[in-house]
């Protein structure tokens, strides 16, 4: 199991995504950060590609895995 939290990411939040791999973990806080942070979630749509793909990257290196 893999975990990772919006306190982790620097949010004022307490939810925690989970997933058994890192596809279903991305999926689980998508779905969080688009109801309860719309503002971060319109800002991640506005990226381009390679922002995207840093921010993943350093995504990675705060899960937990559990």
């Amino acid at each position: 199991m893999m975990e990772l939290s919006c306190r982790t990411l620097g949010l004022d939040c307490d939810y925690v995504a989970k997933g058994e791999n890192m596809d279903e973990l991305m999926k689980n806080g998508l779905e969080h950060t688009k109801t309860a942070h719309p503002e971060k979630y319109e800002e991640m749509m506005k990226m381009t590609e390679e922002e995207k793909q840093k921010m993943m990257a350093e995504m990675q290196t705060k899960v937990a895995k559990v």
